[in-house]
């Protein structure tokens, strides 16, 4: 199949795949669009380099002091509306933050970085940027059936990010593929930035698609083979095979474990929802007491296709920890990779990076000790939230659970912390939505079964 044949193909079929999806969700807010479109440039790549791939307007890089133009102008847009939208619709930021003080102190010393930070004022818009998510997410949350605007949300991403993802790895591999730097093998990451971006975004649009699959299971299996099951079986299929190629064991695990959450609450015999959360909170500590005393860790990453550096990022946080910051302040929001600039990984050149794959350790640099008592503080408070959700099992109760667990896994390897990403967008939108999801319609999937029938 020829290049221009494949294009056209392939948006016919996310064009049917979208057009199914809105045949069966026909009452649903025109709002949705704005999460809908600041989720997908944040899991692809930002609107200046699509501007730049189309059009040839702008550049394909941008600094990251300055940002760009069309980039800040565009997501101020998206924030302006969305403040507008929740405004109309009468939501009180005192509800949005009720039990939520230690998302609030988070943010707030995020902000309070700015003081000390080496390019200030850059600090200062990351840091409303990324507050901005918080109106855009809102969106969601306070729809008149959030749990059912969360699967659009997602499920619409899922269609667009895995589509032109195969699409780009097949038939466009100069923008779907970079060369490792000490490999030299080619890593697939579609229509994303790296391989990283892809296997995130399909960790969590995939979850999502798959807890309406499982929803599902009380039909019949024929109707599997018909809408809308079939369109989210192909899709979690593309989404599969974009994790084989990009080979992210990270996200591998993450959606793993994601869905074995899923599943082990619809299981009779696993549904023990309070059992399920000390399994949780008892496997972590022992498996480190584990690891310090025989090394276990070793035999687990040798099986996963992964030797003890972790794919090179032990050297990267040793490099990391060769330009130290002040311990107790760190540097600054988002400052660090801009104060390094290139460093030396072993003995290799030089090279440019913008992550430490580790989020806890981001989070060191960016605020010292401090950052990593109000970041502790924050997961404490959110994620009691999060449990009692899943216990008392509230809508969309075992997704806020799982989106926390695959959030502390993924950042011991990748830096998702106040990152704005898909993963940590979905933490950031259960999180401040907890009242609002608390009592929610439980958005069954047995609604469009009858709408079709």
């Amino acid at each position: 199949m020829s290049r221009e044949l494949a294009i056209l193909v392939f948006t016919i079929f996310t064009v049917w795949l979208w057009h199914e999806d809105k045949k069966n969700r026909p009452h649903l807010s025109k709002a949705l669009w704005i999460p809908l479109v600041w989720l997908l440039l944040l899991a692809s790549r930002p609107l200046s380099w699509w501007s730049w791939f189309f059009l040839g307007i702008g550049s394909p890089s941008v600094s990251d002091l300055d940002g760009n133009t069309l980039d800040r102008l565009f997501y101020s847009a998206l924030i302006c509306l969305s403040l507008i939208v929740v405004t109309r619709r009468g939501v009180s930021w005192r509800e949005v933050f009720r039990g939520n003080t230690g998302l609030l102190l988070f943010y707030a010393f995020l902000g309070i970085t700015i003081l000390w930070a080496t390019y200030p004022f850059p600090t200062f818009k990351r840091w409303t940027k990324e507050l901005g998510a918080i109106p855009v997410l809102l969106i969601i949350v306070t729809d008149t059936n959030p749990i059912e605007a969360i699967k659009v949300v997602f499920t619409r991403c899922a269609f667009v990010i895995f589509s032109f993802s195969v699409l780009a790895t097949k038939y466009i591999p100069e923008i779907s593929r970079d060369y490792n730097r000490h490999s030299g093998i080619a890593e697939i990451h579609g229509i994303c930035e790296q391989k990283n971006s892809l296997g995130e975004a399909v960790m969590v649009f995939g979850l999502v698609v798959f807890w309406q699959l499982l929803d599902y299971g009380r039909n019949k299996p024929r109707d599997y083979l018909k809408s809308p099951a079939l369109q989210w079986m192909l899709t979690l299929l593309m989404g599969l095979w974009l994790l084989h190629q990009c080979d992210s064991k990270t996200s591998i695990i993450g959606l793993i474990i994601g869905a074995g959450m899923f599943v082990a609450t619809k299981v009779q015999v696993l549904n023990k929802r309070r059992a399920i959360v000390w399994v949780c909170l008892v496997a972590v500590p022992v498996f480190v007491l584990l690891d310090n005393m025989f090394h276990v860790s070793g035999p687990i990453l040798n099986v996963l296709g992964r030797d003890a550096t972790l794919t090179n990022r032990t050297e990267i946080w040793a490099a990391t920890k060769a330009h130290p910051v002040d311990p107790m302040f760190g540097c600054g929001y988002l400052n660090f990779w801009d104060m390094v600039g290139p460093i030396k990984l072993g003995e290799s050149a030089p090279v440019e990076l913008k992550t430490a794959h580790n989020g806890y350790l981001e989070i060191f640099l960016d605020g010292g000790y401090l950052g990593i008592f109000f970041l502790v503080i924050m997961l404490i408070n959110a994620g009691k939230n999060h449990v009692r959700s899943f216990v008392e099992d509230h809508p969309g109760g075992v997704f806020a659970m799982a989106i926390f667990c695959m959030l502390l896994l993924t950042n011991i390897s990748e830096s998702v912390f106040a990152r704005r990403g898909p993963l940590w967008s979905a933490f950031l939108m259960t999180t401040i939505g907890y009242w609002f999801l608390a009592g929610a319609p439980d958005g069954s999937e047995e609604d469009l079964t009858t709408e079709n029938s």
